[in-house]
């Protein structure tokens, strides 16, 4: 029969309820980690995988076991919601007459439930990972366009920087665990500036064409900092499976700050508020397999099989913002041809996803398309999002 470490269990369950007892409004956690096309493509970040820099982000104990790799620079644009269907009314529109195009039904339709944005992870995107340790230093751009009211759009431009650092290593178990065992952390902290302005579709036209570098200058400017740490788990009782266990989050409290407007910031002035948050907490768990390939390892060099069922407190952490089971539940499969081609599959929050990857050696390329579910329930508001992402390694 195997025993497990009690130790190990009771930390788990001591940082879990020493998370859930902070009194604070939340800071998402997607805005605590860079986006990455592989992931998007296999499902979202799964606990068990955690071979290559995104440890950082997904489990840490893979410090111990990830191979060598260092990131000089990476871009990730990330497409979410229908920006094409956006970008083609604004053509339309600056072709013809632009009261006109907005006012159709068309339009009216798409705005009532507009949830649209472009990332742009990178460039600054450097990072190791190897001999147990793990770090980075990464930046994202972000432009949001959200509906506000029947009529009116509001437009945020989120400017972030994540530092990450951590160590993993083996825990001992003796003859109590057969297989291997790791552990890691990650100390993390992030800054991020925001603003923006919301504008009703009859002034849209008129703002649009008189945009210039002061549009956000006399908006309100807010600034978010915050520090937190990462905690992992990652067994492997055989050489083809391996279990995975990450507390993401564990504490991480940030402070927000409210600017008149960004010349005030930029001048260095008082602000005006000052506000508490804490990133929620995340506990998931997952299993990865490896099936043997048989005659087939010829030509296919590895095969990935993954299971995850992530955030299983919410309900404690945030009952107000818990989330249906279903959208916890997520599947993810990887399959390498000749060492080079990457053919990715998952499913997510009740969505499917896909994708491919192409290892040059010293530079990778990504793809995804992949649903996100906006709200608390499978199918209420689903968007679908493209990411293209380039690594530099070295």
């Amino acid at each position: 029969m195997l025993k497990v470490h009690p130790h190990i269990l009771l930390a788990f369950a001591l940082l879990t309820v020493g998370a859930t007892a902070a009194h604070a409004d939340y800071f998402p956690a997607s805005r605590t980690r860079v986006p990455s096309a592989r992931a998007g493509a296999l499902g979202g970040r799964h606990a068990a995988l955690a071979d290559d820099l995104d440890s950082l982000f997904s489990n840490p104990a893979g410090f111990a076991t990830a191979q060598e790799q260092l990131r000089i620079a990476e871009l990730t644009l990330a497409l979410r919601g229908p920006v094409f269907t956006i970008a083609g009314i604004a053509i339309e529109g600056m072709e013809g007459d632009f009261d006109e195009v907005l006012a159709t039904d068309r339009v009216s339709d798409l705005v009532r439930n507009l949830d649209a944005g472009v990332n742009l992870a990178g460039p600054i995107s450097f990072g190791y990972v190897g001999n147990g340790l793990g770090f980075g230093v990464f930046n994202e751009s972000d432009i949001v366009m959200r509906n506000e009211g029947l009529t009116t759009i509001r437009f945020v431009v989120r400017e972030r920087m994540i530092i990450a650092g951590g160590l993993g290593l083996q825990v001992p178990t003796g003859d109590a665990l057969p297989g291997r065992l790791d552990a890691g952390f990650v100390l993390k902290g992030f800054i991020e500036g925001e603003t923006g302005f919301a504008e009703s579709l009859i002034e849209l036209p008129d703002t649009i064409s008189d945009a210039g570098p002061g549009l956000l200058m006399e908006e309100p400017f807010y600034l978010t900092s915050g520090i937190g740490a990462d905690i992992g788990l990652l067994y492997t009782p055989m050489e083809r499976v391996s279990f995975g266990l990450t507390a993401m989050n564990v504490y991480t409290p940030a402070v927000r700050y409210r600017y008149a407007d960004v010349e005030a910031f930029m001048d260095n002035e008082s602000p005006e508020d000052r506000e508490t948050l804490m990133v929620p907490l995340e506990l998931s768990a997952g299993v990865l397999y490896r099936p043997p390939l048989a005659f087939l390892e010829r030509h296919v060099s590895d095969l990935k099989l993954m299971f995850d069922y992530r955030d299983a407190v919410d309900f404690l952490v945030q009952p107000e913002n818990s989330e249906n089971v279903l959208l916890k539940f997520s599947l993810g499969a990887e399959l390498t041809l000749l060492r080079i081609l990457a053919l990715r599959a998952g499913f997510a929050r009740g969505l499917p996803a896909a994708g491919l990857g192409v290892d040059f050696g010293k530079v990778r390329v990504d793809a995804a398309m992949f649903g996100t579910e906006l709200s608390p329930e499978p199918g209420l508001r689903s968007v679908y999002n493209i990411l293209l992402g380039v690594q530099f390694n070295w």
